[in-house]
């Protein structure tokens, strides 16, 4: 049940080596089935690697995240999907959330308009927006570390909680089996 679970979130690994875009030079490397693999260990890696990736705010968080699930031999497919749980919709919370962890992580009082500024940042153009990190340290510095502390917690307590949950979907399995077996035991 664990891995049917788990797999209806995937992406195809088929599917995905015929789009080139997606595979390029990488193609049998990532076509390879070990890091497509649904066990309780690759599954964790894999989720933990996403997990971690979702929350530091650099682009190219998915290549990072599948290079970082390459690396410690975790599922691609789950690292792939959990480098999406910082979207658009989510976005602001989860600034917002680093911001704060980073405050309270270097015992500062928070700056009053921080959505103002960080709204700011997106609109500049990339010459102005050098010169704004420049000038706004202040709201930048605990952003960057408070970002690190809530994405090396997100993968430990989503490597954790996967763990936990395959484990009670196969103490489920194993139950559901078991009183199987003793009700065909009982009409025998």
């Amino acid at each position: 049940m664990s891995r049917r679970f788990f797999k209806r979130l995937l992406p195809c690994r088929n599917r995905l080596a015929k789009e080139k875009f997606f595979m390029g030079r990488f193609s049998r490397l990532l076509a390879q089935p070990n890091y497509w693999h649904l066990n309780r260990n690759s599954t964790a890696r894999g989720i933990a690697s996403g997990a971690f990736w979702a929350f530091i705010p650099i682009p190219g968080q998915t290549i990072l995240a599948i290079l970082t699930a390459i690396r410690i031999r975790g599922n691609i497919g789950l690292a792939i999907v959990l480098t999406w749980l910082s979207n658009p919709f989510t976005m602001f919370f989860c600034f917002y959330a680093a911001y704060r962890l980073g405050l309270l992580a270097m015992f500062r009082s928070p700056k009053e308009n921080f959505f103002e500024n960080l709204t700011q940042a997106f609109k500049l153009p990339w010459a102005d927006f050098f010169a704004w990190c420049s000038s706004n340290l202040d709201v930048l510095i605990p952003f960057l570390i408070g970002s690190v502390i809530l994405s090396t917690l997100s993968a430990i307590i989503f490597y954790v909680l996967s763990h936990a949950f395959w484990r009670l979907l196969l103490t489920l399995k194993i139950r559901r089996r078991a009183t199987r077996l003793r009700a065909a035991l009982a009409t025998a």
